[in-house]
């Protein structure tokens, strides 16, 4: 099977199409696993590799990482927050 960058988002299409990409062909053991390879699932999975670096983490999603949903965003819903008013760093030094 041919996997290939997401077409639908403008972005995405300016990226080299990835060489990379593993799939699991068999049942494979592991710790941790994460389903969904968005901006959560791989902040988890670093941490757990940071946390645990001699555990095996798998990481599955539909799509390629990163290409889902909450990648499309491109960091609008990070920079929209913190800029919308409903933030303040009053109380960053606590």
């Amino acid at each position: 099977m041919k996997i290939v960058n997401d077409s639908t988002c403008s972005w995405i299409n300016d990226l080299t199409s990835r060489t990379n990409i593993k799939s699991l062909e068999s049942n494979e053991d592991s710790e941790w696993l994460i389903i969904g390879a968005g901006y959560t699932g791989l902040s988890a999975a670093r941490k757990l590799a940071q946390l645990y670096p001699d555990q095996k983490i798998i990481i599955i999603d539909a799509q390629l990482a990163g290409e889902g949903a909450s990648s499309r965003n491109s960091g609008y819903l990070v920079d929209s927050t913190l800029n919308d008013g409903f933030t303040s760093n009053k109380d960053l030094n606590n």
